[in-house]
């Protein structure tokens, strides 16, 4: 029993990363560009989106935070302050934390980059009426106002 409950502890630090300290929401002050819109998020593997309102915030240092909620619920939460990221599900109390830039796999960080033209490996499409980033059968689609 022992050694299961070893296994299974070292398989969920491996699978979070390098764990840190839960972040704190950071103080949005002036330097904070803050936008809304709405989004369809489709899963790997879905049959469907879902769609909701999403929220971006970024600032010059490259902290952002990134909310996709379809009220009252919160879908996805992430966010970056500093070399620190963390990645919430709330509906589904999973909480992942670690540094760097976060999993590649994770559409939810690399969505801001995305935004300032730094896609990394992802597929990121714009046209008239917003913007697609999308890989591996994933996708987020929608639009932010200014």
């Amino acid at each position: 029993m022992r050694l299961r409950n070893n296994l299974v502890f070292v398989f969920l630090a491996l699978a979070v990363g390098c764990a840190t300290a839960p972040l704190t929401p950071p103080e949005m002050g002036a330097d904070w560009k803050v936008q809304r819109g709405q989004a369809v998020w489709t899963p790997p593997k879905a049959k469907g989106g879902i769609a909701g309102e999403l929220l971006v915030a970024t600032n010059n240092a490259g902290d952002f935070v990134v909310e996709f909620s379809k009220p009252p619920i919160a879908i996805a939460q992430a966010q970056r302050v500093g070399k620190n990221w963390q990645v919430e599900f709330p509906a589904e109390q999973k909480s992942y934390r670690g540094r760097g830039s976060g999993p590649e796999r994770v559409i939810w960080l690399h969505l801001p980059g995305a935004l300032a033209g730094k896609p990394g490996s992802w597929s990121f499409l714009t046209n008239a009426s917003g913007w697609k980033l999308e890989r591996n059968g994933e996708s987020l689609e929608g639009f932010l106002a200014p």
